[in-house]
C-alpha cells in the first residue's frame, strides 16, 4: 500500500521549528512521531497509510501544555496501543503515558507523567534536551539520562515508581571516564540491556556502550567490566559534545543476530559543513530478535533468516506463536499457545543445511517438530505432551517433556545429552533447581525412539523420579511402569559403556554390539 504521499507524510506543528526527535510503530503498522514545535513537546500519530489518525487527540497531534523549553526524543507503542514517551523538561527528565486516545495516562505517576527523580538532562545545548531514549522491557519503562557526569540508567514500574530492585534503588549509573550522557536504551531480546551514548574525554568523542544484566549490573563478560567506548570520528565543526550550537548524539541499533551497530551524529541549527561519525559494529552479549511467526493478527506468518553459515532458515508454526532469537551462532525459540494440534517446521537450504538451536522452549504440548537439519545444544522443554520430533541430533543439550512422547528420529548422534519424558524442570529448564525453577516428576511413555547416528555419555529416561531430589544417582524410581515404558529403541550406531535407558519397561529394541542390561 502507499505511505503519505509519494512515500513521506509532513506534518504541521504549527511552530516555528517544528522537529521530530524519535519514531516508533504500532502492531497495527500505525506510526508515531514525538518531538517539539520548537518550545513544547509533541506527539503525532498517524494511521498506516500515512494519514494523521483522528482518534488520537481529536486531530492527530497532542502537543505539552507546559511552557517551558520542553522536548520528547524516545517511543514506545504498548501492546494496548498506549504510548510511552521520554523527553525533558528544563535539566529534568520526563516520561509520559498517552492512552491510545491521545489523553494523558492518570495510572501512571498519577497524572500520565513522571519527572524521574535522581535523572538529569543536559541544560548546556543551547535548547531542550533531546537525547533522551526509552524502551519497554516487561511491561516496564528503562529511560536514560546522566547523573554527576555519569551514564545514568532508571526504570520505572508500570505505575511509574522507580523500581528499586533495578540497580541501585532504581537508577543505575555508569562513569566511561569523562563528560558522558546516556543517549539510547535497547534490550536484547535475551534480555541484556545496551545503553549507548556519548563520553567527551578530553578534545575527543567517544561513542561509549554498557551492557547491564536485566537487574542493573553491569555484565563483565562485555569489554572492560560491562562498558567500552570508541572514538566516534566525528568531522565537520569540531569533536566536543557542543561547540556553540552544536550537539553530538550518540545513536545505536541492535541487529537480528545480537550485535550492536553504533555511531554520532552532529546538529546544529545552521550546518555549514556535514558532519558525523563513522558506523561500528559491537559485539555484544545476549540474542538480538529475529522476528515473530506463527498465528500473528489472524494470518499465519513464516519467518526466514540466513544464518552465519550461509543457511537459508525458515520457521514456521501452525497454532500457536513463536518468537526467534539469535546471536550470530545459535538460535532460541520460544513458542506460546500451543497444543496437541500445533506443528513446528524447521526447514534449512544452502550452507552446511543444518541450524544450531541452543534453546527450543515451548508453553504447552506439541503435535510435531519437523527440523531435520536442527542440532539442538542446549534444551528442548514442554510443558505439554510431545507428538512427534524429527531432528538431526542432540549435543550437550537436556530434552524434557512433562507429558509422554509418541517419536522421535535422530538423523545423527544423541551426545552428552538427557532426555526425559515424564518431566518439568521449571522455569529455568534445567535439572534441579528451587521455588520456580523446581523439578516436578510424573509418568511418562515414549512410543519410539530411533536414532541413525550413535548415542554416546547420555541417559533416557521415561517417567523417572529421583528419591533424594538427585538424578541418576542410583536411587531413581519409576513412576506407573505400566505408562512409563519405552516401545521401541532403534540405535543404528550403537550405545557406548556410560549411556543409561531407564524405563518401567522395553518393546523392541534394536542396538548393535554387546549392552550391559
Amino acid at each position: 500500500g502507499k505511505f503519505g504521499h509519494g512515500g513521506q507524510a509532513v506534518v504541521d506543528l504549527g511552530g516555528a521549528t517544528d522537529r521530530a526527535y524519535g519514531v516508533a510503530l504500532g502492531a497495527d503498522g500505525s506510526v508515531v512521531a514525538v518531538g517539539t514545535d520548537g518550545s513544547q513537546w509533541a506527539v503525532t500519530k498517524l494511521t498506516a497509510k500515512g494519514d494523521l489518525d483522528t482518534g488520537f487527540g481529536g486531530s492527530g497531534i497532542v502537543k505539552g501544555a507546559t511552557s517551558s523549553a520542553s522536548v520528547l526524543s524516545g517511543a514506545f507503542v504498548q501492546a494496548d496501543g498506549s504510548i510511552v514517551a521520554g523527553g525533558s523538561i528544563g535539566d529534568r527528565i520526563a516520561v509520559y503515558r498517552f492512552l491510545s486516545s491521545g489523553a494523558l495516562d492518570s495510572s501512571f505517576g498519577g497524572n500520565g507523567l513522571v519527572v524521574v527523580p535522581g535523572l538529569s538532562a543536559r541544560t548546556d545545548l543551547g535548547s531542550a534536551d533531546f537525547t533522551v531514549g526509552v524502551a519497554n522491557p516487561g511491561g516496564k519503562v528503562l529511560v536514560t539520562g546522566r547523573t554527576a557526569g555519569n551514564f545514568a540508567l532508571a526504570r520505572l514500574t508500570a505505575t511509574g515508581d522507580l523500581d528499586l530492585t533495578f540497580g541501585d534503588n532504581g537508577i543505575k549509573q555508569i562513569d566511561l571516564g569523562g563528560d558522558d550522557d546516556a543517549d539510547q536504551v535497547l534490550v536484547q531480546g535475551t534480555g541484556q540491556i545496551l545503553v549507548v551514548g556519548t563520553s567527551q574525554q578530553a578534545s575527543v568523542v567517544n561513542v561509549g556502550v554498557a551492557v547491564l544484566q536485566e537487574n542493573g549490573a553491569l555484565d563483565a563478560t562485555f569489554a572492560n567490566g560491562g562498558v567500552a567506548s570508541v572514538d566516534a570520528g566525528i568531522g565537520g565543526n569540531g569533536r566536543a559534545l557542543h561547540i556553540g550550537d552544536l550537539v553530538v548524539r550518540a545513536f545505536g541499533s541492535a541487529q537480528g543476530n545480537g550485535q550492536l551497530v553504533v555511531g554520532a551524529g552532529e546538529t546544529s541549527p545552521t550546518p555549514t559543513v556535514p558532519a558525523g561519525s563513522g558506523l561500528r559494529r559491537l559485539n555484544v552479549p545476549g540474542s538480538g530478535t529475529l522476528g515473530n511467526f506463527g498465528d500473528l493478527s489472524g494470518k499465519n506468518r513464516r519467518l526466514s533468516f540466513v544464518d552465519s553459515d550461509g543457511t537459508r532458515v525458515t520457521l514456521t508454526l501452525r497454532g500457536g506463536t513463536g518468537r526467534a532469537l539469535y546471536d550470530g551462532t545459535k538460535v532460541d525459540l520460544i513458542l506460546s499457545g500451543t497444543g496437541d494440534g500445533s506443528s513446528l517446521s524447521v526447514k534449512t537450504r544452502g550452507g552446511d543445511g543444518h541450524v544450531a538451536i541452543r534453546n527450543l522452549t515451548v508453553t504447552g504440548g506439541l503435535g510435531s517438530i519437523k527440523a531435520k537439519g536442527a542440532v539442538i545444544s542446549g534444551s528442548l522443554t514442554l510443558s505439554g505432551a510431545l507428538g512427534r520430533a524429527d531432528l538431526n541430533s542432540l549435543d550437550a543439550a537436556v530434552v524434557a517433556v512433562a507429558g509422554g512422547i509418541g517419536s522421535l528420529r535422530f538423523s545423527g548422534d544423541v551426545k552428552n545429552s538427557t532426555l526425559l519424558s515424564g518431566a518439568s524442570l521449571g522455569d529455568d529448564g534445567r535439572i534441579g533447581g528451587v521455588n520456580g525453577n523446581a523439578d516436578v516428576f510424573a509418568a511418562g511413555g515414549i512410543g519410539s525412539i530411533k536414532v541413525s547416528g550413535a548415542i554416546r555419555g547420555s541417559v533416557i529416561a521415561a517417567g523417572i523420579t529421583p528419591v533424594n531430589g538427585t538424578l541418576f544417582d542410583g536411587d531413581d524410581k519409576v513412576n506407573d511402569p505400566i505408562v512409563s515404558v519405552i516401545h521401541s529403541l532403534s540405535v543404528k550406531g550403537g550405545v557406548d559403556a556410560v549411556t543409561r535407558v531407564l524405563a518401567g519397561a522395553f518393546g523392541k529394541t534394536k542396538i548393535p554390539g554387546a549392552v550391559d542390561v
